[in-house]
């Protein structure tokens, strides 16, 4: 949650080696809930990674609630429920051949929650590719990101 109302969404795009792929943020107006907002950050994340052409995801989320939510493919009619659905269909993108769900700790997600927290525009989206922004360098090492200098 952002002072001011909204929140501000961060994902981390990589390899399956750990090779740094991309990074995004996106501030979105709103009071929303803790729960919605930890789904709004990997369906921003999956939107990336399906656009960047990834056909195997890999989500890995620190909010062990919505992971049990996706896991039960939570039929909820709700915003959350709904938000559940988007996830889950992203994942099942046509040309891909579905995605793997699972929970990690929040200390090994923090280049995610720095880049939610980070300074950018409201309702604006910002993407790094190929080159992460350089406050975010030290702790994408810290959570096990493989960074290329060129």
């Amino acid at each position: 949650m952002l002072a001011g109302g909204g929140v501000g969404l961060g994902a981390v795009i990589r390899d399956s080696s750990g090779r740094f792929i991309a990074v995004a943020v996106k501030k979105v107006r709103g009071n929303h809930c803790v729960d919605l907002a930890e789904a709004l950050a990997p369906e921003f994340g999956i939107q990336l990674a399906n656009r960047l052409g990834c056909v195997r995801i890999s989500l890995e989320v620190d909010s062990l609630n919505l992971v049990r939510h996706l896991q039960k493919e939570d039929e909820a009619i709700s915003e959350l429920g709904v938000i559940c659905r988007s996830i889950l269909q992203k994942l099942k993108q046509p040309g891909g051949s579905g995605g793997i769900i699972s929970h990690v700790r929040r200390e090994t997600n923090n280049a995610a929650h720095i880049m939610a927290h980070s300074e950018s525009r409201w309702d604006m989206r910002e993407v790094w590719l190929d080159r992460a922004p350089i406050f975010l360098l030290d702790q994408l090492r810290l959570d096990d990101v493989t960074i290329e200098l060129i």
